[in-house]
C-alpha cells in the first residue's frame, strides 16, 4: 500500500498543479480564491462528487486514526483499502464525465480558444485531484495499519 500512497500523492499533486495552471490561463485570481471560483462554477454533479469525496475522506481520516490507535491493531482495514481505490475512481469518473461535457460544448459551439475552455478543464482536473489526494491519504493510513500489525506480530 505504501507505493500506492506515494503514486496517488504524486499524481494528485500534479493534477492540483494542473488545475491551478488552467485557472491561471483562464485569468482567474491566484491562490485559494481560484479554487472557490472553480467550485462555484462547477456543475451540480461535479459539486456532488466533490462533496462526497470530501465527506468520505473525512470518514477515512477518522477510521484510519481509530485503526492505527486500536489495540491490538487490525491486520487489514478494508474500509481504508476501499477508500484508497474508490475515492480516486469517483474523482476520475466525475472528471471524465466533465470532459465529455466539455467535448460536446466544443463541438456545438466550434470554440477553439483555450482561454474559454480552460475554466471547465480546471473544474474537471480539480475534482480528479481531490479524489486522488483523498485516495492517497486512505492508502497511507492503510499502509500504516499494515505496518503496525506487522510490528505487533513480530513483537
Amino acid at each position: 500500500m505504501r507505493w500506492i500512497a506515494m503514486a496517488w500523492g504524486l499524481i494528485g499533486a500534479s493534477l492540483l498543479a494542473a488545475a491551478f495552471y488552467l485557472a491561471h490561463e483562464a485569468e482567474m485570481p491566484a491562490g485559494a480564491q481560484a479554487l472557490g471560483i472553480l467550485f462555484l462554477d462547477m456543475g451540480p454533479l461535479e459539486k456532488l462528487s466533490l462533496m462526497l469525496i470530501v465527506v468520505a475522506g473525512i470518514a477515512v481520516l477518522f477510521a484510519g486514526a481509530s485503526a492505527v490507535n486500536r489495540k491490538p491493531p487490525p491486520s487489514r482495514d478494508s474500509f481504508l483499502s476501499l477508500g484508497a481505490l474508490g475515492l480516486p475512481a469517483l474523482g476520475l469518473l466525475a472528471a471524465a464525465r466533465r470532459g465529455l461535457v466539455i467535448h460536446q460544448a466544443v463541438l456545438a459551439t466550434h470554440t477553439t480558444n483555450f482561454k474559454i475552455i480552460a475554466p471547465s478543464l480546471a473544474e474537471a482536473v480539480l475534482v480528479a485531484a481531490v479524489g486522488v489526494m483523498a485516495g492517497a491519504i486512505a492508502a497511507a493510513l492503510a499502509a500504516a495499519v499494515e505496518l503496525r500489525a506487522r510490528a505487533a506480530d513480530i513483537a
